[in-house]
């Protein structure tokens, strides 16, 4: 016991020595952002208005009491050891006076000095009890200091944290960016979708009138066949006369009747003949002539005399002159191809009988 009285400043020193760190370890951890729990367990220990032993806030209306050397609150009863009877008596000298006991303890232990050898019993007692106090409160002490050295990796853990936040929001965007992605692929492919549809009713609907087409195409070269053999039939009666000079205010009985005598023909009565006029020409020579015969026998007796027209021409020099069937535009053309294709094909005779064309090689 003796030598623990001796030692008893060297261990308020350690104690001191230890407190210290302490203290600058939470003020460190109090100006960081996101330490503000730490800050504020550490304002309830130095402010006055928390009380320091059971860390509550004390009254407003000044029922409590401060220690004048610590600066320290306490609450009435346990916390201070006052009563608040004996602090309603008490007046404000006395109150601004008042020391805890922690700190009438430390002036007590001050004290002490060189009178370690004649202590009494009842000092021995008051040191046994500091003694315990210290050492409870330096468990306490320790274990705050290892619960600090845990949260010492505190600030790191919270910059994973932050950038952690930063790559949540990243992936947030991103899973944003694909949903409406995904909405806009959902209505491409309803849209696709609905037009698929409607392009297999446009195809069906088109292979329909793809038939309908072909058979209105086939009754249309049909209706055009029969059209033009109507209309060849009509002309069956005709003849065209190519050859003969044209004169302005000419008379076109007079060349018929000189060609009917020179071809050993009856001359053409007016009931015979129905209508004789020139036809438009595409060339530079006379426009040929069209007789149209009241019956098909007189013009089939004018195609028969034709073979006379060669030797009319060499003996009386007359201009070449010959007759051809009277064809429609149809059958004209036709009759251009078919000779155009009969001399690539080397066919000697190509020729119109009746308003029908023929071929032949030999």
């Amino acid at each position: 016991e003796r030598f623990s009285r001796r030692r008893l400043p060297q261990v308020f020193f350690f104690l001191s020595c230890l407190i210290l760190p302490v203290q600058i370890v939470f003020f460190s951890f109090c100006t960081f952002q996101t330490s503000s729990c730490f800050l504020f367990f550490f304002i309830k220990q130095i402010m006055p208005t928390d009380c320091i032993v059971c860390f509550k806030s004390v009254p407003t209306d000044g029922c409590f009491m401060k220690c004048v050397s610590c600066n320290h609150a306490y609450h009435l009863e346990k916390c201070s050891g006052v009563a608040p009877a004996t602090f309603k008596s008490m007046g404000n000298a006395k109150r601004e006076k008042w020391n805890c006991r922690t700190c009438r303890n430390r002036e007590s232990r001050l004290n002490v000095g060189g009178s370690c050898d004649s202590g009494t019993p009842a000092n021995d007692d008051t040191v046994s009890s500091q003694l315990a106090d210290i050492s409870a409160k330096l468990e306490l002490l320790f274990s705050l200091k290892a619960n600090v050295d845990r949260l010492c990796d505190l600030p790191a853990k919270v910059v994973d944290l932050l950038s952690l936040k930063t790559s949540m929001d990243a992936m947030r965007e991103t899973i944003c960016a694909l949903q409406a992605s995904m909405e806009k692929y959902e209505s491409i492919v309803a849209l696709v979708t609905e037009n698929d549809k409607e392009v297999k009713l446009l195809r069906t609907e088109v292979e329909r009138l793809q038939g309908t087409v072909s058979g209105q195409t086939e009754l249309i070269e049909n209706l055009q066949t029969n059209i033009n053999a109507t209309e060849q039939y009509s002309r069956r009666c005709n003849l065209e006369i190519h050859g003969v000079p044209f004169s302005t205010d000419e008379d076109l009985s007079v060349p018929l009747n000189g060609l009917a005598s020179k071809l050993n023909l009856a001359i053409p009565t007016p009931a015979e003949v129905v209508a004789c006029h020139r036809l438009r020409s595409r060339r530079d020579g006379a426009p040929p002539i069209l007789v149209q015969f009241a019956s098909v026998s007189v013009k089939e007796h004018w195609m028969k005399a034709r073979k006379n027209l060669v030797r009319l021409v060499r003996s009386q020099g007359e201009p070449k002159i010959y007759f051809n069937d009277n064809l429609t535009s149809t059958n004209k053309d036709l009759f251009w191809r078919a000779r155009t294709r009969g001399k690539e094909k080397s066919y000697r005779f190509v020729w119109v009988k009746k308003g029908t064309i023929f071929a032949k090689k030999r």
